[in-house]
This record gives C-alpha cells, sequence and structure tokens, in this order.
C-alpha cells in the first residue's frame, strides 16, 4: 500500500479498484484480489460515487442497491452487451460499503461484473473479460 502525505481530513477514504482488477472468494467468503489468468468470479469495470451527506446513515439494502445500480450502470453497459463469458453468465455487481464508512463520508464504490453458472452461483473464469470479447465456454480471454 502506497503511504500517504498530506492533509486527508474530508477526503474520501474508499479503497476503490481500477477497471480490470479480478477477485475471487478465499476461504472465509472474503474476496481477495487476484491475477485475472487465476480463476476469479468478479472483475472490476471502474469506481463510481454514490451521493448522500456525511454523517448520513447507510441507506437499507434496497435503496443501496438502487443507488449502485444507478451509478454502475454506464461503466456496466458496454459489458453487459455480452451476457456470457468463459461459459459463465456475465451480471452486475458492486462491492458493498459498511454504515461506519457511509457515516465518514465514504461514497465511493467499486463496480463489477461478476460471473455466474445457470443457479445464480458464483462461477470461475480465467482471463480478462473486455466490452466485446467473444469466447466460447472454456476459452481463456485476454
Amino acid at each position: 500500500m502506497p503511504e500517504f502525505t498530506g492533509q486527508v481530513h474530508g477526503a474520501d477514504q474508499a479503497l476503490v479498484f481500477p477497471a480490470g482488477t479480478c477477485f475471487r472468494r478465499d476461504e472465509q467468503g472474503l474476496q481477495q484480489e487476484v491475477n485475472c489468468d487465476r480463476p476469479h468470479t468478479d472483475q472490476s469495470v471502474g469506481p463510481a460515487a454514490l451521493a448522500g451527506l456525511p454523517g448520513s446513515e447507510l441507506p437499507s439494502p434496497s435503496e443501496f442497491d438502487r443507488m449502485a445500480a444507478a451509478a454502475c450502470a454506464p461503466l456496466h453497459a458496454p459489458y453487459l452487451r455480452q451476457s456470457r463469458f468463459g461459459g459463465a453468465t456475465v451480471t452486475a455487481g458492486w462491492h458493498l460499503l459498511n454504515a461506519e464508512s457511509w457515516r465518514a463520508g465514504t461514497r465511493s464504490i467499486t463496480c463489477l461484473v461478476r460471473f455466474t453458472d445457470a443457479a445464480d452461483q458464483p462461477k470461475e473464469v480465467t482471463g480478462r473479460f473486455t466490452p466485446g470479447a467473444v469466447t466460447e465456454p472454456g476459452t481463456v480471454a485476454t
């Protein structure tokens, strides 16, 4: 992690990931960043900012999802034009914020594409998914 210098008061302290960052769940179910050449179930399509006043309470889960879906929609759009990748279904998603981060003023989230099977369960794929990439099931795309 880089060393921070200067004033940070009032700055958004969110940890967001650039487009192309891949993730998989560890043994505890927590998302871990992995090289996209390794099996993964999620990929960042970039960061987005949500509206909300500092000090306010975290929105309800359904309201948070509505806000995140709207904020991430422009980033998701080019990826969702292709519904399949590496044998998986491509769906929209995002990282959540906890209540403490929200109250502290964090409003930035990482927008994701998720890879799922027919039962909507996470499905591991290999390779970096790029908008417009055409792959057959099981194919590695870069």
